[in-house]
């Protein structure tokens, strides 16, 4: 089945960049910049609030389905992301709380907790991410053929996926992704933002994130007026 469509895995590319990210952030921040911490716990904000909005929508939409499909299988994966939710609370707190320690030696230590903590965090999350995209996925692959695949897809998009979200999501899923995936992120923000915002996204976050040659290769496959 693994030429079949598989709606989980082009959206884990862009976690799978932000979470790898936030390693090495992590890792080499500097237990005595002020403003280096402050920026990551701006970051571990964001990381947070955009996966746990990822989780719950995905657990309140293809849940219910799986688990017609597949009872056990929905179980374990509803109670994973039940799971994460509290472990992203958790690496929000952690992360405040380097901050909020004036000491340095304490910071340092702190900052050791958080690297292990959000480690271990990130492999079991990668685990999870390969479960949705082979048994999860196949239990859907064998329910539906690929054409009512697509059509899951899209329901899920146009009811879950709100236009605020996928533009807070672009820069990652462009950078995350190829040339063939882009053209498809391009193709669901041309149908699901106004034209004004997907205009300004275009020539703002797109054009510095996309080679100039890949993305007039994208525009002309998509069809857009050569800019």
């Amino acid at each position: 089945m693994s030429d079949r469509h598989n709606f989980f895995e082009l959206p884990h590319k862009p976690f799978r960049l932000m979470w790898m990210e936030l390693v090495g952030a992590i890792g080499a921040i500097n237990p005595r910049d002020e403003a280096a911490l402050a920026r990551l716990e701006a970051r571990v904000e964001f990381a947070t609030d955009v996966y746990a909005e990822h989780n719950r929508d995905e657990s309140e939409w293809y849940g219910p389905r799986l688990r017609e499909l597949h009872a056990e299988l929905a179980a374990r994966w509803l109670a994973d992301h039940e799971d994460h939710l509290r472990l992203l609370a958790s690496l929000g707190g952690r992360t405040r709380a380097v901050r909020a320690e004036l000491a340095v030696a304490a910071r340092r230590d702190l900052l050791a907790d958080l690297y292990r903590f959000f480690c271990e965090f990130v492999a079991d999350d990668l685990a999870h991410m390969s479960l949705e995209e082979g048994q999860i996925m196949f239990a859907f692959q064998a329910a539906y053929d690929d054409d009512r695949l697509h059509e899951l897809e899209a329901a899920f998009i146009a009811e879950r996926v709100s236009p605020d979200a996928m533009q807070r999501l672009t820069p990652l899923y462009l950078r995350a992704c190829n040339v063939d995936e882009r053209a498809v992120v391009f193709a669901w923000l041309q149908r699901r933002t106004p034209a004004d915002i997907f205009d300004d996204l275009m020539g703002g976050v797109v054009a510095n994130v996309v080679p100039a040659g890949e993305l007039a290769e994208i525009r002309a496959r998509l069809g857009f007026v050569a800019a």
